[in-house]
């Protein structure tokens, strides 16, 4: 990995462990280090299929966990948006790995909304030759299967990609390729 990378992927954050037991400190301030399994915070260890929910504002981050518990980061400075990027690629790769079915090709990825109840949120979305894979920043991965899909509407920008009747999410897929 280079050394930009591994620089991004560490931060000294004050940590606060709240809502569940534990043993040894709760709080502090500490190396925080993120990898492909997980984020390491003083003596803690969360691992990313553990993290059911991810918020980021204010420079603080939020991982709410499993079963019960939230990890909060805060005081991250100039080093909250590099970090934030980091953790929220890193934990979303692994819950995508651990909860859904891919496909034998690396899928080709965009930037996109996706419309639940009336409320866009900035999704990544991951095409690949069966189905799209969906990762909102606030809730867990889920897949499209492509025989689901009545319509893609490529003729504005940006382009509107419709499901079949009884199903209340629809994309919007913006041009920007990652």
């Amino acid at each position: 990995m280079a050394a930009e990378v591994i620089e991004q992927r560490r931060a000294s954050p004050a940590w606060a462990l709240r809502g569940t037991a534990v043993e040894g400190p709760a709080e502090g301030r500490a190396t925080a280090i993120i990898d492909d399994e997980g984020l390491g915070v003083g003596p803690r260890r969360i691992a990313w299929i553990d993290t059911d929910g991810v918020t980021f504002g204010d420079y603080r981050i939020e991982l709410t966990l499993w079963p019960a518990g939230t990890l909060v980061l805060s005081e991250l400075g100039r080093r909250f948006e590099t970090f934030s990027a980091e953790l929220a690629a890193a934990r979303n790769r692994a819950r995508v790995g651990g909860m859904l079915a891919h496909g034998i090709v690396a899928p080709r990825v965009f930037v996109g909304e996706w419309v639940h109840e009336g409320e866009p949120e900035q999704v990544e979305i991951q095409v690949y030759q069966t189905h799209i894979t969906i990762v909102p920043s606030s809730q867990d991965p889920f897949q499209v299967p492509l025989g689901t899909l009545v319509s893609i509407d490529g003729s504005e920008s940006p382009s509107t990609v419709e499901r079949g009747p009884g199903v209340d999410r629809s994309l919007r897929l913006q041009r920007g390729v990652r």
